[in-house]
């Protein structure tokens, strides 16, 4: 319980990557069979997209609207659609998913 913010979305991420020992070495085993792996990624609307890589960046609904010039209405629909399209239910899954097929990762812009 005495981890800091950097090591835990480090062991996080490393995580969602597959590389569940968090070194990074070629012969960590994938036991969450890293979506990331398949080809077939269901087509989402590059607005979707976007909207996704934004919530993995941690913004709320009403950053987004903000950032992208859409009414938060509209922001709910992508999200909605996205989700639907990904089989996804929370949050927190949209931004397992995103991470394992390389749509936005924290920190990036």
């Amino acid at each position: 319980l005495d981890v800091g913010a950097e090591e835990l979305v480090a062991a996080v991420e490393a995580a969602a990557w597959g590389d569940l020992h968090g070194d990074g070495s070629p012969g960590a085993v994938d036991f969450t069979l890293n979506p990331a792996q398949e080809p077939d990624l269901p087509h989402l609307a590059p607005r979707e997209a976007e909207v996704l890589a934004l919530i993995t960046e941690g913004l709320s609904n009403a950053d987004i609207a903000q950032r992208l010039y859409l009414s938060i209405n509209s922001v709910k629909t992508y999200i909605r659609g996205a989700y639907r399209r990904i089989d996804v239910q929370t949050r927190s899954q949209a931004v397992v998913w995103a991470m394992q097929h390389g749509i936005g990762r924290p920190g990036q812009d």
